[in-house]
């Protein structure tokens, strides 16, 4: 197993810090507090929350259980949350409990995404406690752990990237057409649970086609079978949501949104994706962020789009689906019944991310060097400043809100105004007006960045103080 160069962006490891048994009870505290806030969450699961997205899910897997299913309403969604749910329903008929079932299913599965997102800390030079402590922050922070409260597909889905992304550390780190194979597979598994997650799978053919200039014959056997299982993946998951729903639209229109978008609805929809992803994690996936664009950077200038490269790539191109997604005049501005989330949303990316944070947290568990948090500082400015400036107000502060849609920024959803503002209102957020959610938000991100900074040797007490700061938020 080779290690991210790390080293770059940690200061020098001291000497006196902790000992491996204490990281091991760390690491078993973080697992319990971890499964604490899952189930916490959890026990506010009632029924569904929302008619399509949990439903839908529901329903298909009743359908594939084999059963008579009414035909219902939705867009649709690619089924293997599904298939998982399928066989509960040869064990019982009451919706309820098939409901609370798939709850906690999906909370085990969010917990199990623990060891393969140890397993890519590891690469980052932790220690295996280390790693599960790591994970285990990452689960903890709201926008996983709030998804607990949701019978849908996002669990399984983070679970899905933590797989793929490991199985592309060890297709480059031991190239074969086992774990090319593997990879692939890994690829289209996490297409079959997720429709929108398309840019993974173009990074990873992208990907493997550089990969011929290290190992041609493992790249054609790698595209080969990337393209027999997402064509089987895309194909089955259109056929069983025709056969529910009559159709299946979504993810259509994504290049007719484009079109008609405008440069100001690209950056307020992209602001505010971003904004989202800086205060949700305390600034932690902005370092993250800065430690993999310059990992990526050395790979590609030595001519090897490597690991770096391709979560770069599915990142990137995550951030972009969404950003379009929301960028257009009807999803911001003219929509009948106005949407806040529409602004904010985090809900497709949020699995991906959760990568950038687990990289952030592996930093500072190393010791992240002052500069590297400087510079996430200055990445988190940038997109603070002109979303508190300008998104925000705009923005209908207001607005109807799916906590699923944006459960990062859920902890600050105490301070969102509960009527209307008069129309033409445009309210620059301050701490104490009807607004002051952009702002309370932010400052709680800058000032984390700050205690980072100051915190910064000492590593494991940083660490310690993380989680608590992911379980509170929680």
């Amino acid at each position: 197993m080779t290690a991210f160069p790390v080293g770059v962006l940690t200061e020098r490891p001291r000497h006196g810090g902790p000992s491996e048994r204490t990281w091991r009870l760390l690491a078993i505290a973080s697992v319990i507090v971890a499964t604490v806030v899952s189930i916490v969450v959890a026990l506010g699961a009632t029924g569904p929350a929302f008619p399509y997205d949990e439903i839908d899910q529901l329903q298909m897997s009743r359908m594939i259980a084999g059963l008579d299913t009414p035909e219902i309403r939705g867009a649709g969604y690619f089924p293997a949350w599904a298939f998982l749910l399928a066989p509960l329903w040869w064990i019982t008929s009451d919706a309820f409990v098939m409901y609370h079932a798939a709850i906690w299913i999906g909370l085990v599965l969010g917990l199990v995404a623990i060891l393969p997102l140890a397993h890519l800390a590891r690469r980052l030079r932790l220690t295996f406690s280390q790693g599960v402590f790591a994970a285990a922050v990452v689960v903890t922070l709201p926008a996983v752990a709030i998804q607990a409260d949701y019978a849908l597909s996002e669990r399984l889905l983070l679970l899905f990237v933590a797989l793929t992304a490991v199985a592309a550390c060890r297709l480059w780190e031991r190239p074969s057409a086992l774990h090319a194979v593997l990879f692939s597979l890994a690829v289209a598994a996490t297409y079959f649970t997720h429709v929108r997650v398309l840019p993974l799978v173009l990074a990873a053919g992208v990907w493997l086609a550089l990969f011929a200039l290290r190992n041609w014959r493992v790249a054609a056997i790698g595209l080969a079978s990337l393209i027999l299982f997402a064509l089987a993946a895309h194909q089955a998951g259109n056929a069983l949501n025709i056969a529910l729903l009559g159709e299946f639209s979504q993810g259509e229109g994504l290049l007719d949104t484009l079109r008609a978008s405008r440069p100001g609805l690209l950056l307020r929809s992209g602001l505010g994706q971003a904004w989202t992803q800086v205060v949700g994690t305390l600034g932690i996936a902005a370092i993250g962020l800065v430690a993999l664009t310059v990992w990526t950077w050395r790979e590609l200038r030595r001519l090897r789009a490597g690991r770096a490269t391709f979560l770069f790539a599915t990142i990137a191109g995550m951030y972009l689906l969404t950003t379009i997604k929301w960028a257009s005049d009807y999803h911001l501005f003219t929509r009948p019944w106005h949407r806040l989330d529409t602004w904010l949303y985090g809900r497709y990316i949020d699995p991906l991310t959760s990568l950038l944070v687990l990289i952030g947290i592996a930093l500072i568990i190393r010791g992240v060097r002052r500069s590297t948090v400087l510079w996430a500082g200055a990445i988190s400015l940038a997109i603070i400043l002109p979303t508190v400036l300008w998104v925000a107000i705009d923005a209908p502060t207001w607005g109807y809100v799916t906590p699923a849609h944006i459960p990062g920024v859920t902890p600050w959803h105490g301070l969102l105004p509960e009527e209307q503002f008069p129309d033409g209102t445009r309210l620059l957020p301050s701490f104490t007006n009807e607004n002051s959610f952009w702002v309370w938000a932010s400052l709680t991100a800058i000032v984390a960045l700050v205690v980072i900074l100051l915190l910064r040797r000492f590593h494991a007490t940083l660490a310690v103080l993380v989680l608590a700061a992911a379980a509170a938020m929680s």
